[in-house]
């Protein structure tokens, strides 16, 4: 065994911590997934862009599922999904009033998933409904 000058009798205690963090990896690799930063309320103004960041202990996942007021996210010129890594992403370019609302991030894998939600209030704008729709329905 090589031991850095200096570090004379912390050979076992290294591999201890070494025994340790092989434990740990595979501790990590059977349990669901674990979240370490999580969604973030958000209030952005008409027209900006929001973004969500969702950050994992581990790449050990199967699925991930971005939800927005109970509805599957579907990628779109405006919406974009992304990952680098452990970071999840949702990027909402020119946001719109309907885009308002409670969105999900659920990550999946073998051992159970694990979900986090934060809340998007958009200032400003103006909700264009169906005039006809207004008409008929009073």
């Amino acid at each position: 065994t090589i031991v850095p000058s200096g570090c004379a009798g912390f050979g076992n205690s290294i591999r201890n911590t070494m025994k340790v963090s092989a434990a740990t990896v595979q501790e990590m690799r059977e349990a669901s997934p674990n979240i370490l930063l999580k969604l973030r309320d958000q209030t952005v103004k008409f027209g900006d862009t929001a973004q969500f960041i969702c950050a994992l202990e581990s790449e050990h996942f199967l699925e991930v599922l971005w939800t927005h007021n109970g509805e599957r996210i579907k990628e779109s010129k405006r919406m974009k999904l992304s990952q680098n890594g452990t970071v999840l992403l949702l990027t909402i370019i020119n946001v719109q009033l309907l885009d308002q609302g409670l969105y999900r991030c659920t990550i999946r894998n073998d051992h159970g998933e694990t979900t986090t939600a934060a809340v998007l209030t958009v200032e400003g704008g103006y909700l264009i409904f169906n005039i006809m729709t207004y008409l008929i329905s009073t």
